[in-house]
């Protein structure tokens, strides 16, 4: 039997072959691939378009339904986070991602589930109200029905949340959360059992509501409309916003943004209309120091309660209206005035333009037909 000895320079050339080819122990060899990351889209409106990114990268801009697929493949073993990169903003929607992270197997990743819905946004206001619950009912048969939609307001009070297809009149109510108090310019908390709230008239299938603002002053037409005859109606919604607007004189209670009187000259740029509306939401909170409720919120529920029945006279319909966190003395209730949503609050606003807390510049002479027209009010809101 033959035997051949591989001579030195044949051992040689078969190591670099070795080591070109990757076989030897130093070498580098690519992992195998895997497959894609994919998944779909559901619920994006006609014309829009969002852009998602994986691992941070890898963007791939979606303008319609169905199935998507990133154009990069990956490897088996590694990490794959899908994420929304850009919303759609025409029109605006809030989508967002489900089994959108995990490990690449052996092939290609195909369950990635992207759910486009309209949103309602807007502000929180009693001061900037952060942290605040907001949650969207729906209106069936003239009174609130399910809820739709719900999120959490940003530190300067702010809020977007998915409703869904839902179309028709809707109520927003905001619990908990906490604001600068304009009368002693210190933090509180809304307390349990003050709810604010808004009526919007009817949202269409497929709308998105913008610039939608929840204050003191919504929350008594939404009070206001819950007692008129029908109840929530579109027609209703649209009476008691109007009414309460003419009452302070703010034209648009539901998209005007009130002037906070806490940030220095903020009065200058402010159309008269927002600090019609930033005064009377301070006069509130100015009435409550002056006749010592320990959180402003609570005057928000009596005057709730008192525009409930048309009428601001500190009476709801036949029955007084108790103060909420105000026990006098002896274990007894103290009442609200009469005169509390008039003169009360006239009182009130001339005190706080005379006070430390009211930076915005806004003067005595700024305010006087509002003063004027609160102190000479029968209280009809009309």
């Amino acid at each position: 039997m033959n035997t051949r000895t591989a001579t030195p320079a044949a051992l040689a050339c078969s190591l670099l072959l070795s080591i070109a080819c990757g076989g030897g122990s130093g070498g580098t060899a690519t992992p195998p691939t895997s497959g894609t990351v994919g998944g779909t889209v559901t619920g994006l409106a006609s014309g829009a378009s969002l852009v998602l990114r994986n691992n941070g990268g890898n963007d791939r801009v979606v303008s319609a339904n169905g199935a998507f697929t990133f154009s990069m493949p990956m490897a088996s073993g590694h990490a794959y986070a899908v994420t929304v990169f850009s919303q759609p903003s025409s029109p605006t929607q809030v989508c967002s991602v489900a089994n959108g992270s995990g490990m690449m197997g052996m092939g290609s990743v195909t369950d990635v589930a992207v759910s486009c819905a309209y949103t309602v946004s807007g502000t929180v206001v009693k001061g900037p109200v952060s942290g605040a619950a907001v949650t969207a009912y729906a209106v069936s048969g003239g009174t609130m029905g399910a809820q739709v939609g719900g999120g959490t307001t940003d530190s300067m009070g702010n809020f977007s949340i998915s409703v869904g297809d839902y179309s028709g009149p809707m109520i927003l109510q905001a619990s908990g959360g906490t604001y600068t108090d304009e009368a002693r310019g210190t933090t509180m908390s809304m307390q349990a059992g003050d709810v604010m709230a808004c009526a919007i008239p009817s949202v269409a299938a497929g709308a998105t509501t913008t610039g939608i603002r929840i204050t003191p002053i919504t929350s008594m037409a939404d009070a206001r409309v819950r007692h008129m005859t029908g109840g929530i109606t579109d027609g209703n919604i649209v009476a008691a916003n109007a009414a309460m607007g003419a009452y302070f004189s703010v034209g648009d209670i539901l998209h005007a943004m009130p002037m906070d009187p806490l940030v220095t000259g903020a009065g200058a740029g402010a159309s008269q209309e927002a600090r019609n509306y930033g005064m009377t939401l301070a006069a509130m909170s100015q009435y409550a120091m002056s006749i010592g409720m320990p959180g402003s919120s609570g005057i928000v529920t009596a005057m709730m309660d008192d525009a409930s029945d048309g009428v601001m006279d500190g009476m709801m319909g036949s029955t007084g209206i108790s103060m909420g966190g105000m026990g006098g003395m002896m274990g007894g209730v103290t009442m609200m005035q009469p005169t509390a949503g008039t003169t009360g609050l006239a009182t009130a606003m001339t005190a706080y333009l005379g006070s430390p807390t009211n930076r915005s510049g806004v003067q005595g002479s700024d305010m006087q037909p509002l003063i004027d027209k609160l102190t000479t009010s029968t209280g009809m809101i009309q």
